[in-house]
């Protein structure tokens, strides 16, 4: 009787201390900061941007891990229009990334910026947003 008592004692010990590793883990997961990515610079390349015309802008960033992103875009004014999310995996180090967005024809002209949003899922506990705007430019008058 008195072994068993010791056997049960022993399995319960033995089964705190896995808890206890099992939620230390999880918290080191969830909350150690992690840090993917640092974009240093978003800018417009083009000048004369006009309604239903095509945005290009380069990205210069120092990526850390190899991991994959949702990238959000957006166009922001008055109104904030979303473009649908793209997955990328650009290269670590260092680095520049050129891309563009088509811009639709009901733009309103005036002063814009742009937002870069990368999301990255770090674990099952964690995701990391990255974020930088450009500086602001001007949507000219469209031509029609």
């Amino acid at each position: 009787m008195k072994e068993m008592k010791q056997h049960v004692r022993g399995i319960l010990w033995t089964v705190i201390g896995v808890t206890i590793v099992a939620y230390a883990v999880a918290l080191y997961l969830a909350y150690w900061p992690v840090n993917v990515m640092v974009l240093r610079s978003l800018e417009i390349q083009n000048a004369n941007i006009i309604p239903g015309g095509v945005l290009y802008y380069r990205l210069s960033y120092e990526k850390n891990l190899p991991a994959a992103a949702t990238v959000v875009r957006q166009i922001i004014n008055r109104n904030i229009m979303t473009y649908p999310p793209i997955n990328s995996n650009i290269k670590t180090g260092r680095g520049e990334f050129v891309g563009f967005l088509d811009l639709p024809t009901a733009m309103s002209p005036g002063p814009h910026r742009m937002r870069l949003s990368l999301i990255y899922q770090v674990n099952p506990f964690r995701t990391v947003v990255h974020s930088i705007e450009s500086p602001e430019f001007i949507i000219q008058k469209g031509l029609h």
